[in-house]
């Protein structure tokens, strides 16, 4: 049985988060497109069987049923899934789950890297979502993803990032092995990076293996920011790291970008179900141990939120003074000054910072608004 066979026995916890997130994500990317055009696509890279082996609905049939759904409701656009899927069996059963949905469905065969190029004619200057969940790293080359990410248009992508894989690959710089050339060429595709020295550099140092992930990940990170950058657009990435429930970190899901609205969407979505996840966390501790909380669920929900609010207050008055920035420019400003909010803070968050900021005496900040919309104006004061 290979690696493919295998995830598609049933669905893990962890990868339902994941899947929570891009289904979120994409009605979110829908509903906000769509009001101002009439097409817009989900392209899954790495579709897979489309439905497990278990009867759990995989990626491209969540997407295909909110596809159905906006029709039924009536939405002046139409949004169109393209699964691609290399595996000759898996490609039989995604075409025979995803055959209810007609034309609404496109299934290509082969791997991404080699439909790349059809799927980017395929959808030519309309808005599009790409989700590539690759088992590995070896079909996320970085040609392929920077051709996603250089389209002039509106383009937002979610990839898995396999920090294990790529540590195991780092481990044969200066390696003797037979094959040895060949691990660090597909090490070199993913990041794009033809400098074997340099990437030794980046991605070697560290004192422990958590810090050596975290490099992996904020070069591949750099990487996407800086290809937008490349050719002409802002860019914006970040990463979320998929956890299971007894504390195992699996991959990180990485999201890029040029758009500040989109960058909110993905946080806000990543915090509800990263809330969510802690909340489940704690149930299934208590359920390890037999020992409840010395404080109710209730009470240690209040405690983090106060303190999300108590740090996020101090980094909203480290931003430039008497800027005037709408609450989503200032809500994106944090995201990129200060990327481990991703995911971590939610509107609630925001707003209640926004607040309490101007109830003090004297205010911090001035709001022509309300706090809680997104078109308030907010200015840090001196």
């Amino acid at each position: 049985m290979n690696l493919s066979d295998e995830f598609f026995l049933d669905l893990k916890e962890w990868s339902k988060r994941k899947l929570n997130i891009i289904e979120k994500y994409i009605g979110g990317f829908s509903n906000i497109l769509g009001s101002r055009n009439n097409e817009i696509y989900y392209v899954d890279g790495f579709a897979g069987k489309g439905i497990y082996d278990k009867g759990e609905k995989g990626s491209p049939v969540l997407a295909a049923e909110i596809s159905e759904s906006l029709r039924i409701g009536g939405k002046p656009f139409t949004l169109f899934c393209i699964n691609v899927e290399k595996d000759p069996d898996n490609y039989s059963n995604l075409c025979l789950a995803t055959k209810r949905f007609g034309k609404y469905v496109l299934n290509y065969e082969g791997s991404f890297d080699e439909n790349i190029d059809k799927i980017l004619f395929q959808v030519k200057s309309k808005p599009t979502v790409f989700f590539i969940d690759d088992f590995g790293v070896k079909g996320t080359d970085w040609d392929a993803v920077e051709k996603v990410i250089v389209r002039k248009d509106s383009t937002d992508v979610w990839i898995r990032f396999d920090h294990k894989t790529v540590r195991r690959l780092c481990g044969f710089y200066e390696s003797d092995a037979k094959d040895a050339l060949g691990k660090l060429n597909t090490l070199q595709n993913l990041f794009g990076i033809t400098d074997l020295d340099y990437l030794w550099t980046r991605l070697g140092c560290g004192d422990t293996a958590e810090q050596r992930i975290e490099n992996a990940v904020n070069l591949y990170i750099e990487q996407l920011e800086n290809t937008f950058t490349k050719f002409g657009k802002d860019g914006f990435a970040a990463a979320y790291p998929i956890n299971s429930i007894d504390g195992q970190r699996k991959y990180h899901l990485v999201f890029a970008c040029s758009h500040l609205k989109a960058a909110t969407l993905a946080s806000n979505i990543v915090n509800g179900i990263e809330e969510t996840f802690q909340r489940e966390k704690e149930e299934y501790q208590e359920n390890q141990t037999g020992q409840m909380n010395l404080f109710s669920a209730e009470v240690t929900e209040k405690q983090i939120f106060a303190e999300k609010v108590h740090k996020l207050k101090a980094l909203i008055m480290s931003l430039p003074k008497n800027k005037p920035l709408s609450r989503e420019n200032l809500h994106y400003e944090l995201l990129v000054q200060y990327k481990h909010l991703f995911g971590k803070i939610g509107r609630r968050h925001l707003t209640q910072s926004l607040k309490e900021l101007l109830a003090e005496l004297p205010p911090k900040i001035s709001c022509i608004g309300t706090p809680g919309k997104d078109d308030s104006v907010i200015s840090i004061l001196e």
